[in-house]
């Protein structure tokens, strides 16, 4: 059981949702308008050096050895973005009914509910763009490899990822029906293992955008030349 210290006031929780919120749509923000300068890898600069004019999906073009923040890279970072700030809002109505803060709890638990419904939003717009500006619904990890340890640990990482996100979205609104009609047991004995997958698919949505961004991978799909 997690105690308070004594000088935390009851509203303690519902600040930090409001300080850490604004945080991490900070860097949301800073991360999806800014330019990439460098590419991940010695081979992204050598062919940026080389290619005079690179047209960006959806955007502009970027001329030189500069790099522009193409439509598909912005939403995955937002897609990444909204699941680090669910993570974020989470842990903290986590932390506060563990201090028998209900309104906070309540508050975090209902901004990361409304986050998470962003991130499915902007996830399904994602796909939309990939199908009506390249032609397909998906980014492969390395297709150009076979498969080495890292492609091994994305795919171990990515297809619980996607099967828990759907099986858990369902029990998600209902717990959050349950709250709303004061049926506390029932949402307790619920949440008890709909908290700890909804946080897993949170997180490792982060971890799988990761490694698609730093890889390479997103960038070399985004670049249509």
């Amino acid at each position: 059981m997690i105690v308070a210290p004594a000088y935390l006031g009851s509203r303690t929780c519902f600040n930090s949702v409001r300080i850490w919120a604004i945080a991490c749509l900070s860097l949301l923000i800073v991360g999806c308008a800014s330019s990439r300068t460098d590419g991940p890898s010695k081979e992204k600069a050598n062919q940026a050096s080389v290619v005079s004019s690179v047209k960006c999906a959806g955007m502009r073009s970027c001329s030189g050895s500069d790099s522009c923040a193409t439509t598909t890279e912005i939403l995955s970072r937002s897609v990444a973005g909204l699941n680090a700030l669910a993570t974020v809002l989470l842990i903290i109505g986590y932390i506060c009914i563990r201090r028998g803060n209900r309104a906070g709890h309540g508050k975090a638990m209902g901004l990361a509910f409304v986050t998470s419904a962003l991130f499915l939003a902007v996830y399904l717009a994602s796909k939309v763009h990939l199908w009506v500006s390249l032609g397909r619904t998906n980014i492969m990890y390395r297709p150009d490899v076979g498969l080495t340890w890292d492609k091994l640990v994305y795919y171990i990482i990515l297809f619980p990822h996607i099967a828990l996100a759907i099986l858990v979205t369902p029990f998600i609104i209902r717990a959050v029906m349950l709250a709303r009609a004061g049926k506390f047991d029932e949402h307790k004995r619920l949440t008890r293992w709909v908290f700890p997958v909804w946080l897993y698919v949170s997180i490792t949505g982060v971890i799988v955008w990761g490694f698609m961004e730093y890889s390479g991978s997103l960038a070399a799909v985004a670049a249509v030349k």
